[in-house]
């Protein structure tokens, strides 16, 4: 079973995601084969995306991939910090992502992968500052 779990402010073309309810109540433990979080961790605190990843793991099978897809606020300081983008654009970046809760970068989101995944691939897009994360279950 794949599972989708789209946030507001995904740019991608995967729609028609569940929530974490339904992820819960629908998709039986160790029964998702594939994972798709695109702009869905920033919707939620630290302490919640803690509980939400626990909860996402155990959906997973051995051998399940995981995507993870989030941007990456380092990547977004460091560009206000050198001139390649403005305040002006980050708060207006902010302004149309309507319920972030969090902002995340590369290291957050690899610390919170559950240790029962290997993180597998790390790709960076500098074009629109998100990072891909994607890990597999091995235990």
């Amino acid at each position: 079973m794949r599972i989708k779990l789209v946030g507001k402010g995904s740019k991608s073309q995967e729609r028609g995601g569940m929530g974490v309810s339904q992820l819960n109540s629908d998709v039986l433990d160790s029964e998702a084969t594939e994972v798709l979080l695109d702009s869905f961790l920033c919707e939620f605190s630290i302490t919640e995306i803690k509980k939400l990843m626990e909860l996402i793991g155990s959906k997973c099978r051995m051998g399940c991939v995981m995507t993870i897809i989030e941007t990456d606020f380092d990547i977004v300081f460091s560009n206000v910090a050198i001139g390649t983008e403005s305040l002006d654009s980050v708060n207006s970046r902010l302004a149309q992502t309507k319920g972030i809760k969090s902002l995340l970068t590369t290291n957050m989101v690899s610390n919170i992968i559950p240790s029962s995944f290997k993180i597998t691939n790390k790709h960076f897009n500098s074009e629109d500052s998100t990072v891909t994360i994607k890990a597999k279950r091995v235990k």
